[in-house]
């Protein structure tokens, strides 16, 4: 990567530009970008310099996301349209498509100003967004606040499909991964890899950030006390729902919140299976 007038660039020719950091994570970073030659906007991630340089994972993780290069993949999943390197190899980057928002990270920094009601609106967006790449035979196996974008126009997108079963390659024993292999395109049931129902426990553990319980209770009374209950139990990997389930527990407990007082006659998820569709979300947080 070297950096010219207007930023840094990567790619042969210089092809992509990268105006923006969007985030940085135990992966690498990522970028906002642009193709220079079709003044197209777009996505990078950049893979870190160890796992750029590892060719067990790299060779795993080409066959992974082979499948998300697929043009009717759900909405609620980012497609993945490149591949590619520096010339001396490092760093290696996926080009997605154009995700404008931030991660779910930087939300999580924020969950105060967030409120039940839109605590409750970004955990159900991410379950139906879960629910739809399972419905498509995609499971995530890695699923954690920096796999989530938050989008401007207010929905939520997964990207970094397909790490759980590269990193597996090369950290057998990896903290966080649902199992070895099986990334995505392989939901079946005699995979030994990542299973939707990991994915739905991953959500789980991080709706307890996002729902504080004292709050959720005095906000929900028992119907509060039972949704926490479904929340820990999938978090522990017990009882755990799937994604249609978990995303109809939350938008009942939304039901029982009434109509936003901002927005009296809206839907607060906006129509239903458009990918996650949430009403876009006040004030920016700090990153974590």
């Amino acid at each position: 990567m070297i950096r010219l007038r207007g930023g840094p660039r990567l790619g042969h020719e210089r092809r992509y530009a990268l105006p923006g950091l969007v985030a940085e994570d135990d992966l690498g970073s990522v970028w906002e970008a642009e193709d220079v030659f079709w003044r197209e906007p777009l996505t990078i991630r950049i893979l870190s310099e160890p796992l750029s340089r590892d060719r067990r994972f790299l060779r795993r993780l080409r066959e992974e996301v082979r499948p998300l290069s697929n043009p009717f993949l759900p909405a609620s999943v980012a497609r993945v349209l490149s591949y590619s390197y520096e010339p001396d190899g490092v760093p290696q980057f996926l080009v997605l498509e154009h995700m404008e928002g931030e991660p779910l990270t930087h939300r999580l920094a924020g969950t105060a100003g967030l409120g039940v009601r839109g605590g409750l609106l970004l955990v159900s967006a991410v379950a139906e967004a879960l629910a739809t790449a399972h419905a498509a035979g995609l499971v995530h196996g890695d699923l954690k606040p920096r796999s989530v974008m938050v989008l401007a126009v207010g929905s939520v997108k997964l990207f970094d499909f397909g790490v759980a079963a590269a990193l597996a390659e090369v950290r057998p024993q990896g903290a966080g991964l649902q199992g070895e292999g099986g990334g995505p395109g392989r939901a079946t049931s005699e995979a030994p890899g990542p299973r939707p129902e990991g994915d739905v426990s991953a959500l789980a553990r991080i709706a307890r950030h996002l729902l504080p319980p004292a709050r959720v209770e005095r906000a929900l009374g028992e119907g509060g006390r039972r949704l926490l209950e479904v929340l820990e139990r999938a978090a522990r990997g017990e009882a755990v729902p799937t994604a249609g389930q978990f995303a109809a527990a939350v938008r009942e407990a939304l039901g029982r919140l009434g109509p936003d007082p901002q927005h009296p006659g809206a839907d607060p998820l906006g129509e239903a299976g458009s990918g996650g569709q949430v009403a876009p979300w006040p004030g920016a947080a700090a990153p974590l």
